[in-house]
């Protein structure tokens, strides 16, 4: 970390991940028993400031990084066959993990809050990814721990991971008189790019999400008439949007995608009473 002044914190950092190996039990005799662990090694650098716009207070967090991700383990169902004479050939179908690909991932981070009177606030954030396998292959069938034939997904984006995500929301303290308790109203509006919900977007083409908008609107009133009681009305997905936020892909397997889909527009109320030393707050 380094104090550039009063305002602004400049850093950097270096980690180095793990995720643990392990063992596929469907593949005894094959020589793919045992798969290894995966590493990622990642940098990042950034700033934090607090600054001003014509005298108005503004908070900035900016920040790139980059990873290097190498082992990567993937999983499929793969066709598994084991001969060993005088007796026949066992086949098996089973989900096998391998150590099969590696990536590079990359990318900014942006956040920023606006005070911009004493009763509204504001802030966005933008976040820009870009996470693609630089080697990816999978085996179609093994036999005797040989691979019989190869699927090459190299150059495939990540699976949940849109290359572009931007939000803005806003917080509005309504001017009332404070025996009557403190009412805020706040909106967000979400958007994001296209997203694939499969790590396999070169076989599975249905299993993705175009990019969508989400608006959430929400009415908090603290301390209802003075009261222990706060009460809150809110309403989620407010433009009704329908949209995926989970697969099961198995396109290149069955013929199939089933898609789980995100939460439809929903109003509703909550209802608070605080107990004790909250109750004074």
């Amino acid at each position: 970390n380094y104090q550039a002044s009063d305002d602004t914190l400049l850093y950097a950092t270096y980690r180095r991940g793990y995720k643990s190996g392990g063992f596929n039990s469907g593949a005894v005799g094959t020589g793919l028993e045992e798969f290894k662990p995966e590493y990622l090694t990642d940098v990042e650098a950034g700033v934090k400031s607090n600054w001003s716009i014509g005298g108005l207070p503004v908070v900035t967090n900016l920040d790139g990084y980059y990873g290097w991700y190498k082992n990567i383990q993937k999983n499929d169902l793969i066709s598994i066959t084991t001969f060993t004479p005088p007796g026949p050939p066992v086949t098996r179908v089973g989900a096998t993990t391998l150590n099969a690909a590696k990536a590079t991932v990359k990318g900014i981070e942006l956040s920023t809050d606006f005070i911009l009177s004493e009763n509204l606030q504001a802030g966005l954030f933008y976040s820009y990814t870009d996470a693609g396998y630089d080697s990816f292959v999978l085996p179609t069938a093994i036999f005797n721990g040989a691979f019989l034939g190869t699927a090459d997904h190299s150059g495939d984006p990540f699976a949940y991971t849109p290359k572009n995500k931007f939000g803005v929301n806003a917080r509005f303290h309504i001017p009332v008189d404070p025996a009557w308790g403190m009412p805020y109203l706040s909106a967000q509006w979400y958007t994001q790019s296209k997203v694939w919900l499969t790590d396999l977007a070169d076989e599975e083409p249905d299993a993705s999400q175009r990019s969508y908008d989400l608006v959430n609107l929400r009415l908090d009133w603290e301390s209802v008439g003075g009261s222990s009681f706060d009460a809150s009305i809110f309403a989620t997905n407010v433009g009704n949007t329908t949209y995926k936020v989970g697969a099961n892909a198995l396109e290149h397997l069955t013929g199939t995608t089933a898609s789980i889909y995100g939460e439809p527009r929903m109003f509703g109320i909550e209802l608070r009473y605080r107990f004790g030393a909250d109750a004074a707050q």
